[in-house]
């Protein structure tokens, strides 16, 4: 594990310990994002997935919706192009459901 990934799990946990959910949600993406940079993808699922059930739980369309890009990046790195097109769906369809036209176009 990499210093920044350090930083970030130790950051996760303070903000798990604080309650402050929509942190610890964030903290796990990062943590994603350290996993992939050393080709870990199995991890980097892990956290994503982590993040994506935070965001439900707390009702923020927004950030599941970019869960779902981030898993379907994951899996398109490892060659799963059925689960990779399946949370670019999921994504657009989050878009269209709060209204976010800009980000309909970037699907």
């Amino acid at each position: 594990m990499t210093k920044r990934g350090n930083i970030s799990r130790n950051h996760s946990r303070s903000k798990k310990k604080s309650g402050d959910r929509n942190g610890e949600a964030d903290c796990y993406l990062t943590l994603g994002a350290v996993y992939v940079s050393v080709g870990e993808y199995d991890k980097e699922r892990e956290h994503l997935e982590k993040s994506l059930a935070i965001k439900k739980e707390i009702g923020d369309r927004n950030g599941e919706a970019n869960c779902c890009i981030n898993l379907g990046a994951v899996h398109g790195s490892v060659g799963e192009y059925d689960k990779e097109r399946e949370h670019f769906e999921k994504e657009l369809a989050i878009k269209k459901k709060i209204g976010d036209r800009n980000g309909e176009g970037t699907c």
